[in-house]
């Protein structure tokens, strides 16, 4: 009979399933850490902090489960399909208790006194709760695959190899499966629950009888939990897709539209088609083409950070009937470009865009009047490398003779480290560095450049309705230098822990 016990072991016991498992322990592991950062990014970040925590819990997971594997290795057959079917099952109850371990762990390290201790703890505990089960089940199942192996072959030296090899190539291909293909495809969620299921599937092909049964029924309970798990989603939100970067919202409120990234903890763009005003920092900008003198007529203008063409919409809504700009946007995710051209009318403006990252962008040996950088990585970070002194100086070199850099910078209070960290490198690279509040919210408005920004002009020119621009022109400060402030280089700009240190203090320790 096909599938009577004898024939069973013997398959299980074949080197072509034993091959099969290898690679698959490999694609499995590497798949769980590589989605699970998606996991935590909504409730703590994608700082290195988190990363940190996550390779932790899934290098200490292995390491236990190796040493476990090694002494089970006597087991096989049942064993190894349990240890599958447990893996599988492990996985589906942990995304199932992500957000209520989310919730607990939020009310548990509030009263911590340090805010990188509670990033760095919260992301460990809860990639433990989530994460650890599966990948210790599945660590353990490698040394009884490589016993298993060895046990139906005389080359050691061979069978070893031919088990890390397969293993190796499983995990590249788990490290680049879920980043270009299933995440951006299908969702975290499902990308689990795939992992889940092919996890369920080889562990069911290894046990017999009531194991079987049994098993099955709990695999197939548990997937079909997580996927009718209901997430909450706003009934403001009209558009949502994972990318290879972030996940992408648009929510719709009394007519106005909202770009969000991953759980909105700002907003990236804005779209009233009714009105001038965002009533948001983009409002701001429309002072921008005027700082450099005159009404803003032929700039040469690159926005690092489009995202739904707010800023540009902003800067070109004061001009001058009769004034043109030559402007360029530039947005590292193309899906947010897309998202901007169905959602954002990316297509009235009258812009160049260019997919890139905006420090590559700058490499190509075109010069500018004007340098807007309002890119932020995962909602929260300026990308470390956009803040640093040797990214100011190439910024310098790619402005024309009086050519302004205009950066937006999120911090809570105006003696943020984040903040003065930012200010003091710009001024370490140029003669004049201007601030001015954007706002109600945390933006700042910094204003660099070989001469002072002409903010009586932009004043003058600025429509009417623009009366608290004009009071935060006003009253914009100059900053000078400090020597023995702190300095942002390409080897060392810690943004992230910055961030996450401000972020954290106001909302869990109610201020610095």
């Amino acid at each position: 009979m096909p599938f009577s016990p004898t024939s069973m072991r013997r398959f299980i016991d074949s080197r072509y399933f034993l091959a099969v498992c290898s690679f698959t322990v490999g694609a499995a592991v590497m798949t769980i850490e590589m989605t699970a950062s998606r996991v935590l990014a909504p409730h703590f970040g994608a700082s290195l902090f988190v990363w940190t925590a996550l390779i932790v819990t899934v290098l200490t997971s292995m390491l236990v489960g190796y040493w476990v594997g090694g002494r089970l290795a006597r087991r096989h057959g049942e064993g190894l399909g349990l240890l599958f079917c447990s893996a599988a099952v492990s996985l589906m109850l942990g995304m199932f208790a992500v957000q209520s371990t989310s919730n607990l762990l939020a009310v548990v390290l509030h009263r911590m006194d340090l805010a990188a201790a509670v990033l760095f703890l919260g992301s460990l505990l809860l990639s433990f709760v989530v994460f650890s089960v599966p990948v210790f089940l599945l660590a353990a199942a490698g040394p009884i695959v490589m016993s298993r192996w060895l046990a139906v072959s005389d080359d050691v030296g061979g069978t070893t190899g031919r088990y890390f090899a397969l293993s190796t190539v499983g995990s590249v291909v788990g490290t680049v499966a879920p980043s270009l293909f299933l995440v951006p495809t299908f969702g975290v969620r499902i990308t689990m629950m795939l992992v889940a299921g092919v996890l369920g599937v080889l562990g069911l092909l290894a046990l017999t009888g009531l194991l079987r049964w049994l098993s099955m029924m709990l695999v197939v309970v548990g997937i079909l939990a997580v996927l009718m798990q209901a997430r909450t989603v706003s009934s403001d939100v009209v558009y949502e897709r994972e990318t290879p970067y972030q996940l992408v919202r648009v929510e719709e409120r009394d007519g106005r539209r909202y770009l969000i990234f991953n759980e909105g903890s700002g907003v990236q763009s804005v779209y009233f088609p009714d009105s001038d005003r965002t009533d948001l920092y983009f409002d701001h900008l429309a002072a921008v083409p005027f700082l450099g003198g005159g009404n803003g007529d032929s700039l040469k203008v690159a926005v690092l950070g489009l995202a739904g063409g707010t800023a540009v919409r902003q800067m070109v809504s004061a001009l001058p009937p009769d004034a043109t700009m030559d402007i360029v946007g530039v947005e590292l995710d193309p899906d947010v470009v897309e998202v901007a051209r169905d959602w954002f009318g990316l297509d009235e403006l009258p812009m160049k865009v260019v997919r890139s990252d905006g420090r590559t962008f700058l490499d190509a040996d075109r010069k500018y009047d004007l340098i807007i950088v309002d890119a932020y990585s995962t909602q929260l970070y300026i990308p470390p490398h956009m803040t640093t002194r040797e990214f100011f100086a190439l910024v310098r070199s790619r402005l024309n003779g009086g050519g302004l850099l205009v950066m937006n910078v999120n911090a809570a209070e105006r003696s943020s480290r984040l903040l003065l960290a930012i200010t003091n490198t710009l001024a370490s690279v140029f003669p004049e560095v201007h601030l001015s509040k954007a706002g109600r919210s945390w933006n700042w408005l910094v204003v660099a450049g070989d001469r002072a920004p002409d903010y009586t002009n932009a004043m003058s020119h600025l429509p009417d309705g623009y009366s608290d621009v004009t009071e935060a022109l006003a009253v914009a400060e100059r900053v000078a230098f400090d020597p023995a402030g702190e300095l942002l280089t390409d080897d060392r700009a810690p943004i992230e822990l910055m961030t996450e240190k401000m972020v954290f203090a106001e909302a869990l320790l109610g201020g610095n």
